[in-house]
């Protein structure tokens, strides 16, 4: 359903659904979730959304990529899958451009790309 909504809007409008539809997700399974991966997810998805609307510059966005991997530390099961969600949210969304700011700081991806 989510996909079939995707394509019938425009691009811009398309990512900004995406983000909404993982803070959603995180929302719902906040109570898995351990606060500061869980508050860090939901600030990578806001700082997504606030370069994407042009509120925010894509120093704000990588800040906040770099201290939602921080957070994500050594959880491994279903945290990491629910925080997960943020990131392929955002690199759906934003992936291009993070790629030209990691290259601009020199630095490696966090995942290890």
């Amino acid at each position: 359903m989510l996909t079939n909504c995707l394509r019938e809007v425009d691009e811009r409008h398309g990512k900004l659904l995406s983000l909404g539809f993982a803070e959603h997700a995180i929302q719902v399974c906040r109570s898995a979730l351990s606060d500061e991966p869980a508050s860090a997810s939901l600030a990578y998805l806001s700082a997504a959304r606030a370069f994407l609307t042009g509120e925010a510059g894509m120093s704000a966005l990588a800040d906040a990529r770099e201290a939602y991997f921080e957070s994500r530390g050594d959880e491994g099961g279903l945290p990491s899958e629910i925080t997960w969600i943020a990131e392929i949210a955002v690199s759906a969304s934003c992936r291009r451009d993070m790629e030209v700011e990691q290259s601009r700081r020199g630095g490696k991806r966090r995942d290890g790309s």
